[in-house]
């Protein structure tokens, strides 16, 4: 969608572009990944839809699947841990 950047190098490969999502689901400085593609792009409808849909999926979907991952395992070690200790303490 956005290779036809050449002065844009977030976007220019499959490994720059993935490195780039992943910043824009993490960092605090994702808008600089996005002015620089709105101010390029002549189709900026197409790429507002398309940040905006993958912010609003990124973050309700996968953090919250991640952090219900985290959860569990969590939860999991704390149950082992317990019962190790009632083992030692009786």
């Amino acid at each position: 969608m956005f290779s036809d950047q050449l002065e844009d190098k977030d976007f220019l490969t499959i490994g720059e572009s993935l490195e780039s999502m992943f910043i824009l689901l993490v960092s605090c400085n994702f808008p600089d990944i996005m002015i620089k593609l709105f101010k390029q792009n002549e189709m900026k409808y197409l790429s507002i839809i398309f940040f905006i849909s993958y912010i609003i999926i990124s973050v309700f979907l996968i953090q919250g699947l991640l952090k219900a991952l985290y959860y569990a395992n969590y939860n999991e070690v704390n149950k082992i841990k317990s019962e190790e200790y009632k083992k030692k303490t009786k």
